[in-house]
């Protein structure tokens, strides 16, 4: 055994300890978004690498069988990190049944070609390499199987950049971390495609993954309450009807939801940062006040795209402990139907008014 091959043996059973920590962590927190796909997906890996393992060993039973289990466990470990992404992201409800089986549909048809395979000329041409392009130029049937592949880690990197530019600045970090471990393996995924590989006679894409899989761990253990701060952040303020605008000491947005977004008519990057008197209406009376007063509601009127709408705004102040002003927190509730309708109901009773005038 050369000293390539124990370097490579070396790395895959560093992997194989860092699925047992993913693996640990997710049951540790299995009551959080993620934490049930985080264990598949730790379980998967784990038995990707070992059967891989094995298969380069050339371990009994004699044959291509162990590398019909790591082809199996490998889609599994990448089903499994979408849907972690799905749940991160807090978009369980699209994990239907009937998804979960589209999701299985393309590898399911892979390991009945795989075990169907007579030949065995599609499971020869992937065991003689490692390079994900000298596959693509042998046999069709790896080519749309690394398509599917690449398609899912593809539909990860875009649930997480779309909840990075949704999340408030003091959660980005968190968003950072998976973002960075995607990343590399995409990379990896790249320089494997043109056959930048430091291993020609191993494939090392396990270590990726682990790598983008400790990056989901670590989001999971670092979160003290994920089920808790999604309900709170996410689907509270992101669904709730009215506006809502988090200003600091210098009455610069730092975060708003939807409903703010659309209030002001424009979109979470072009508020956040931004101070609230740029914003166009006159927001004086509302931030310029009087500092002893908690809680101030006051009526607006806000030039939108379909009219003029009406609001009322409430503004609580944020202090410290010491009472130092720290900022405050808008919301903004649309009160145009009520306007209207006590527009209506005034027009109607001096309209009342005038006829009885006339008859008297």
């Amino acid at each position: 055994m050369n000293t390539e091959t124990l370097i490579c043996f070396a790395i895959l059973l560093a992997v194989t300890g860092i699925a047992i920590i993913i693996l640990v962590v997710s049951i540790q927190r299995r009551t959080s978004p993620g934490a049930t796909s985080l264990i598949v997906f730790a379980l998967s890996l784990f038995f990707w690498t070992i059967t891989y393992v094995l298969f380069s060993n050339g371990v009994s039973p004699p044959g291509l069988i162990w590398l019909r289990f790591t082809y199996l466990f490998s889609t599994i470990a990448q089903t499994a990190l979408l849907t972690s992404a799905i749940e991160f992201t807090n978009r369980k409800y699209l994990l239907t049944w009937l998804s979960v089986a589209l999701l299985g549909l393309e590898p399911v048809f892979f390991q009945v070609f795989l075990w169907t395979d007579k030949s065995q000329n599609l499971l020869n041409t992937a065991s003689r390499t490692g390079t994900t392009k000298t596959i693509l130029d042998s046999n069709p049937w790896l080519w749309i199987d690394t398509i599917y592949s690449n398609c899912l880690i593809l539909l990860v990197l875009f649930l997480l950049i779309q909840s990075y530019f949704h999340r408030p600045q003091l959660h980005q970090l968190q968003s950072h971390i998976p973002l960075a471990g995607l990343s590399v393996l995409i990379l990896t995924r790249i320089a494997n495609l043109i056959g930048l590989t430091p291993f020609l006679n191993f494939d090392l894409t396990p270590v990726v993954f682990a790598i983008t899989g400790l990056t989901f761990s670590y989001l999971l253990s670092h979160s003290s309450r994920p089920d808790l701060d999604n309900v709170s952040r996410d689907i509270v303020v992101e669904k709730m009807s009215e506006g809502w605008i988090v200003l600091n000491s210098q009455n610069n947005i730092v975060d708003c939801n939807l409903a703010a977004e659309e209030a002001l008519g424009l979109l979470r990057n072009q508020l956040c940062g931004q101070s609230i008197e740029k914003i166009p209406g006159d927001w004086q009376n509302i931030i310029r006040r009087d500092r002893n007063i908690k809680w101030l509601v006051i009526n607006k009127s806000i030039k939108m795209r379909d009219g003029l709408h009406y609001f009322r705004i409430g503004s609580s102040l944020l202090t410290s402990q010491s009472g130092d002003y720290n900022g405050q927190v808008l919301i903004l509730r649309d009160i145009t139907g009520h306007r209207k309708a006590d527009e209506s109901r005034r027009q109607s009773y001096e309209t009342l008014l005038s006829q009885l005038r006339a008859i008297s």
